[in-house]
């Protein structure tokens, strides 16, 4: 059975930040009754929602991956960092930005600066997994325990 994980990350609602109303809202018949304030019954249990039976906890990670076009983000980001670097040698030296002699500069400011970029989106992805490996291990090892300290407590 395939799962469609989503990717999109929903941001909780805000709580509001005003002060609670002076007096208690007045009770009418629907919302007594949705609160079960007038017969004393409490309201119907809410279900719960449902999580693919392969995963016991909300994966907080999956909600955060960033989009596959952030390394071509990263990587025209440091592209330009090198070009910037270009202008301001080019500035502190005091010669023309575009003098015919110096134009190879640039690409070569501009492909190492994208060379940068995608050297530290591999970074970026290999500490990702390692920290994800990580993640699953300790997860893994507090489901043992967990178990190991229900079975204690039905033996005893």
């Amino acid at each position: 059975m395939h799962v469609q994980k989503n990717l999109h990350y929903t941001r909780p609602p805000k709580e509001s930040l005003r002060s609670p109303p002076a007096s208690p809202p007045q009770t009418t018949p629907d919302t007594a009754d949705q609160r079960g304030a007038t017969e004393g019954i409490s309201p119907p249990a809410r279900p719960e929602p449902k999580q693919p039976a392969d995963r016991a906890h909300r994966d907080d990670k999956e909600y955060k991956k960033l989009p596959s076009s952030t390394m071509v983000h990263r990587v025209v980001f440091w592209t330009g960092f090198g070009l910037a670097v270009r202008v301001w040698q080019l500035g502190l030296e005091m010669r023309p930005f575009f003098n015919r002699g110096s134009l190879w500069a640039y690409p070569v400011f501009a492909g190492v600066g994208a060379s940068f970029g995608y050297w530290l989106q591999g970074v970026d992805e290999r500490q990702s997994a390692v920290l994800e490996e990580r993640k699953r291990l300790i997860l893994d090892k507090r489901a043992r325990k967990a178990a190991r300290d229900a079975e204690a407590a039905a033996s005893s």
